[in-house]
Parts: structure tokens; C-alpha cells; sequence
């Protein structure tokens, strides 16, 4: 299955890819007006989404019925659309779930930094982080034991366990904390730079830290908006900053760091890669 976000409708629709592809399999009502988030959880059973008010939905992979709703703030403003709420400052702008499907980090579009995490099986707010950022990256480590963050003011990247506690920081100072991804060991930290000022495409690159040890395992000199490591670990995919006049997604050894080839031919930005 693949899902896909829709503006004209409002929703998020869940296709089948499978023997009988093309078919609809789902169709959930998001929020108007509002760049909404969604998550699947590491197992695949339940789709974490924005809901109105400010609220985070669960739904059941299996029947794509709604299981709960929690974190919300205010009741929904009904739209046009008959079930889409209007969206508000209130709501959810961007979410991950933790792999064990328990916590859920998110962030909501007045926060200015705010990062929330939730236990979704209960709907308590289990501890909230403060960035100066006005949209800071965060993400959990494959096993879903600490969460990273981005502070990308102050040009740190803070660690937390499951509880909030900091367990390790890394401050890198004069430049902006970009993108950040785990390694699929969970070790490392692919992390991006980029010009706290106007954009200088000398100044950015990427950084792989070893968050355990506080080492800086490799620095390579590109410019990149996004950076991610390859399933097997041995790779960087590098995606560009959104005002470099070349779009080319590169690709990096995670261990000598050389220019393993360089995917040029995009005729228009490069938004977000994937492995």
C-alpha cells in the first residue's frame, strides 16, 4: 500500500499497489486550510494523523476506523466539507511515532519550537521540548529509545530518552542544525549545515556524529538541504539546498566519505529522497 496526500479533497487516500493495483483501499478526512502530518507506526498497524482542534488521530490499519483522538486543544471548526475541520494555529504540522508505536513527537504550526510527545495508547503528554527554532527536525532512532532534535538557532542537536531526559548534545557553532536522520545501526546521526545567515552554498555540509561517543566520525564539503543514510549504513544520499541552481541528488561513502555519483537531470527542485 502507498498513501497520498490530496489538497483538492482534503484527505489522505490509501491506494493498493498490490496484485490489484489502482484500487482505493481508504480515504481519511484531514484538516483545510492546514499543512497537516501523517505516520505509520513501525509495524504498520495504525496511521497517526492531524486532526482538528489540535488533536492527533489513530486509525486501525485493518479497517480504517478511527480508534482515537488526543493532545486536542479546542473543539473543531467545521468547513464545507462535510467531516474536515478548519485547520488552526493549534494544529499539528508535523509528527513522528516512535517505532514501538507508543510515543509520538509533534510539532504544531504556533509553537515556534515546542516539540510535544504523547503516549498515544493513553493520550497523556508525557514531556515537551523547547527549541528556539521555528521548525526544528526531530526524529527517533530506529529502536525508539532516545529522540533527536534539532535546534537549529543555537547550531545544536540535543538527545532525550523516552522520559525527556538529555542524555548527549552536539553544538556545532556559526551554522544552522538542518535535516537530521539516524544510521540503521542507530548509532550515528546524518546531519546537515547549513549558513545561519543569507544563503551561501560554501558554507553548508554534512556531518556524520556518532551520538554515543560525541565524535565526529565524517565531514563531507557539499551543500544539502537533506541527508540520509542508505538501509545497509555504507551510504549518504544528499539531497540539495532548495537555492542551489544545481538540483543533483549525491551520493556519498559513509566510511571514506568519496563521491560515490552524482543524479543530475531534475527539472525542478528536489523536495525529499528516500532510499
Amino acid at each position: 500500500q502507498v498513501m497520498t496526500g490530496d489538497q483538492g479533497v482534503t484527505s489522505a487516500i490509501i491506494w493498493d499497489i498490490g496484485a490489484t493495483a489502482g484500487a482505493e483501499v481508504a480515504n481519511l478526512p484531514g484538516v483545510a486550510f492546514h499543512f497537516g502530518a501523517v505516520d505509520f507506526s513501525a509495524d504498520g498497524q495504525r496511521l497517526y494523523a492531524t486532526a482538528g482542534g489540535g488533536s492527533i488521530g489513530v486509525w486501525d490499519q485493518r479497517t480504517w476506523t478511527s480508534v482515537r483522538t488526543f493532545g486536542g486543544r479546542t473543539a473543531p471548526t467545521p468547513s464545507a466539507i462535510p467531516g474536515v475541520p478548519v485547520g488552526t494555529a493549534d494544529d499539528v504540522e508535523r509528527l513522528a511515532a516512535d517505532p514501538t508505536g507508543r510515543l509520538v513527537a509533534a510539532l504544531r504550526a504556533d509553537d515556534a519550537g515546542r516539540i510535544e510527545v504523547w503516549d498515544a495508547e493513553t493520550g497523556k503528554q508525557v514531556f515537551t521540548i523547547v527549541t528556539d527554532s521555528g521548525f526544528p527536525w526531530f526524529t527517533w532512532s530506529p529502536d525508539g529509545q532516545v529522540l533527536a532534535v534539532t535546534d537549529g538557532t543555537h547550531g545544536r542537536v540535543i538527545i532525550v530518552d523516552r522520559s525527556g531526559r538529555e542524555v548527549n548534545r552536539m553544538d556545532v557553532r556559526d551554522v544552522w542544525a538542518g535535516h537530521i536522520a539516524f544510521s540503521p545501526d542507530g548509532d550515528r546521526l546524518v546531519m546537515t549545515l547549513e549558513p545561519l545567515g543569507p544563503y551561501d552554498p560554501t558554507v553548508g555540509r554534512v556531518v556524520l556524529w556518532n551520538w554515543r561517543t560525541g565524535e565526529t566520525e565524517r565531514r563531507i564539503d557539499t551543500e544539502a538541504q537533506i541527508a540520509i543514510s542508505s538501509p545497509t549504513g555504507d551510504l549518504i544520499a544528499v539531497a540539495p539546498h532548495w537555492q542551489s541552481d544545481a538540483q543533483a541528488v549525491e551520493v556519498w561513502a559513509a566510511t571514506t566519505g568519496e563521491l560515490i555519483t552524482s543524479l543530475a537531470g531534475q527539472t525542478g527542485s528536489v523536495t525529499d529522497i528516500a532510499f
